[in-house]
């Protein structure tokens, strides 16, 4: 549980770096954009200008040659080619923020001024101070977005020395989790030579404290006869023993209260499963004392069958007597048999009939059913094409939401299969650690026989 909860903690910090990151990111963008386009706005304001000097002269000189006939809508290609591409700009790119809805707005003025300069003046103080005040909205604008990155920055910094002290709980974490580990292969490899030793049956009765005594039979440790042993094993009662407590913690050295508790945990388990082996050993006995009982009850049921079976020789000869019986009585009833064969002719002959007028009757109504079921089809069908229509509408509609929801998938996807590849490599690792313990502990295994054979031999 420990473990799940670090890592949740972990992969909720990595989320929130990554989107502070890419706050920091988009405030960084606007800012950018909103510095280059005060400085467009501020060549245009001079290009603005030129042209309309250039304008005016112009139309003074046309004005002398020949009558006015300039068009009192200018269009935008008459601009100069610089300010036609700044416009242009403007144009294609709008953005939902503030600032730049703000320089649309000015554009849109500049333009309006611009469309009333064939047959009368600019007034240049109200544009500029309209430049003014646009270019001291996006400086507070500027200002602002500066404040935001700093705060985010400072969040990021926050945010990294927690992961820090994650990762050192994480070593800690990871020396417990090792010290749980060793303790754990102690105790399977008890139960391993536990087993080897209930594998033997006078091994397993030394073990289990079984006798025989005269007068009485086998009989277990406390001194229970075979006919009270339980067939349930009594897992209530366990303690864990306090030399082996002692030994472990030699064994790990310091720990603290929930390693104890742990500990703890594991010696029961492992006494448990000795009750276990040590009661399905009793219930190996019982079970052969069991069918040494029932073979005695088969030699009585076979001689049960041999009684039985002169009984029903008996019966057969008795059988026989009553079949001739029978065969006296079977001409009565092959009359009774004609005369029930006649009136099933008859009552016969009467449900033909009925079932003439059922048939004439059911045609007459699958008519009537036609020509209902196909009005109602008709009626339904015009239901389903109008339905049909509408549904067209919201699987549209449905089908752009599901577009952009699988290019968002996409992109976690490929985010989390590189994480399952960490894990995987991890797992290969770990894997390969605990097969090269193994066999180890099989090395020792077959060295400690080795030197029990060499023992005995002594």
């Amino acid at each position: 549980m420990g473990a799940c909860r670090r890592e949740g903690s972990e992969s909720g910090r990595e989320r929130c770096l990554l989107l502070i990151k890419d706050e920091v990111d988009m405030a960084g963008t606007r800012l950018r954009t909103a510095g280059w386009l005060v400085v467009c706005l501020e060549l245009k304001e001079t290009f603005l200008l030129v042209w309309k000097r250039e304008k005016a002269k112009q139309i003074k000189k046309e004005k002398d040659k020949r009558p006015p006939t300039l068009n009192p809508f200018p269009s935008l290609f008459s601009l100069p080619p610089l300010l036609y591409l700044k416009t242009r700009f403007v144009r294609q790119k709008p953005k939902t923020h503030s600032f730049i809805n703000q320089t649309v707005r000015s554009n849109s003025f500049l333009e309006s001024q611009k469309k009333g300069m064939a047959g009368e003046d600019i007034d240049l103080s109200s544009l500029t101070l309209q430049v003014g005040e646009t270019q001291e909205m996006w400086k507070q604008e500027m200002e602002r977005r500066q404040s935001q990155v700093d705060v985010l920055q400072v969040k990021l910094m926050e945010v990294k020395a927690c992961v820090q002290g994650s990762e050192e709980d994480a070593k800690k974490d990871l020396e417990v989790l090792w010290q749980r580990v060793k303790t754990i292969t102690t105790l399977l490899t008890y139960l391993k030579s536990k087993a080897r030793v209930m594998a033997v049956p006078e091994l397993a009765h030394t073990s289990c404290g079984i006798k025989i005594l005269e007068g009485v039979g086998l009989v277990d440790r406390n001194g229970t006869p075979l006919s009270s042993w339980s067939k349930n094993v009594d897992l209530s009662s366990f303690s864990p023993d306090e030399e082996t407590c002692i030994r472990l913690r030699k064994l790990r050295g310091s720990h603290d209260e929930q390693d104890e508790a742990y500990i703890g945990e594991l010696l029961e388990s492992v006494q448990m499963v000795s009750d276990v082996m040590e009661g399905l050993v009793k219930r190996v006995i019982m079970a052969e004392s069991e069918t040494e009982l029932e073979k005695d009850k088969v030699t009585l049921s076979q001689e049960e069958i041999r009684r039985k079976a002169i009984q029903i020789e008996n019966m057969s000869s008795k059988l026989e007597e009553m079949e001739l019986f029978a065969l006296g009585t079977n001409g009565i009833l092959n009359e009774m048999r004609q005369r029930v064969e006649d009136l099933v002719e008859e009552t016969s002959r009467q449900r033909q009939r009925a079932a003439e007028n059922e048939q004439e009757l059911c045609r007459v109504k699958r008519d009537f059913e036609s020509l209902k079921s196909y009005v109602s089809s008709l009626i339904s069908v015009r239901e389903t094409l109008l339905s049909s229509e509408r549904q067209f509408q919201t699987i549209e509609r449905l089908f752009e939401r599901l577009v952009a929801k699988t290019t968002q998938l996409e992109g976690e996807k490929v985010q989390k299969e590189t994480e399952v590849q960490k894990l995987m490599e991890e797992n290969v690792r770990l894997s390969a650690l605990l097969d090269k313990k193994e066999a180890q502990l099989l090395a020792m295994n077959e060295q400690c026989k080795v030197m029990a054979l060499n023992a005995s031999n002594i």
